[in-house]
């Protein structure tokens, strides 16, 4: 190969190079490393929070920790929940409220990624957890159900939470976790 060649060559790699390394300090390049969503795929989420009323919460045995939840109460908010939601930013999600204590079931019906759901009870604690789980599990109904080594049923939940698969466990969220609602003031 001539010399001119080798240079022409060389530059277009460090040019690629430095192109790489500028692709790799953008977010949307660092979604799978950083659990953030590009803004092209977090948009449908941010709408939603635009749109709606949001709660937060913090943990009572780790207060610093702050996350924010799109309400749904109403019947067409609870039948779609997350669908068609292709990236939940951190620390972000979805509390789904009944009303009235029961053994509510969901499904993965148009989901685009994996979530973790909680079924809560009426003091907002984390009675049964799903993490994890996959679009694939559709058309299955997700629900509370006892394990063999439980000693005590499982309550009734009057909440469920939907946060992107993998965040419960990397916000310290297991059953008997308590969530505190903050004040909106």
């Amino acid at each position: 190969m001539p010399k001119k060649a080798v240079k022409i060559s060389f530059i277009i790699l460090i040019i690629t190079t430095v192109t790489v390394v500028i692709l790799a300090t953008e977010d949307d390049f660092l979604i799978d490393f950083l659990g953030k969503c590009p803004k092209d795929k977090s948009q449908p989420f941010e709408n939603l929070m635009n749109v709606r009323t949001l709660k937060r919460f913090s943990f009572e045995n780790a207060k610093d920790t702050k996350i924010s939840l799109i309400i749904s109460t109403s019947t067409p908010d609870l039948t779609l929940g997350l669908s068609n939601i292709p990236c939940i930013p951190e620390k972000k999600g979805m509390i789904f409220e009944f009303g009235r204590p029961d053994y509510y079931g969901f499904w993965m019906k148009d989901m685009l990624i994996n979530l973790d759901i909680a079924w809560l009870d009426d003091s907002y604690s984390v009675v049964y957890l799903l993490s994890d789980v996959s679009p694939e599990t559709y058309p299955n109904i997700l629900k509370p159900e006892p394990s063999l080594a439980e000693d005590e049923p499982i309550k009734p939940a009057m909440y469920v939470i939907e946060m992107k698969g993998g965040e419960m466990k990397r916000l310290g969220i297991k059953v008997g976790t308590k969530l505190v609602p903050i004040s909106q003031n």
